[in-house]
């Protein structure tokens, strides 16, 4: 196997729920023309095991979507009262 098996699945199950949250935060994901979350394809994303072509599961904040989630969380965080350590080391 390329990975942990059981860490996959527990990903994949609570993935639909993760995207949710970050919607809910603010995260600017974009849409298709009937307002769903846009899903791009991304890497070796297939289906049926590789027969049965590309999948396409890659929520996506346009070509920005890294940026777009540090922002958002960043924002989240400042709701909060949150200390950050911006250039310390311990």
């Amino acid at each position: 196997w390329l990975g942990d098996q059981d860490s996959i699945h527990y990903m994949c199950k609570e993935a639909p729920a993760a995207v949710l949250e970050l919607e809910s935060f603010g995260l600017p994901f974009s849409r298709t023309e009937d307002g769903k979350i846009y899903q791009r394809a991304f890497g070796g994303q297939s289906l049926e095991f590789g027969k049965g072509g590309q999948a396409y599961r890659c929520a996506c904040a346009a070509d920005r979507t890294g940026h777009a989630l540090l922002h958002t969380l960043y924002g989240r965080s400042l709701a909060f009262d949150t200390s950050f350590f911006i250039e310390y080391f311990a």
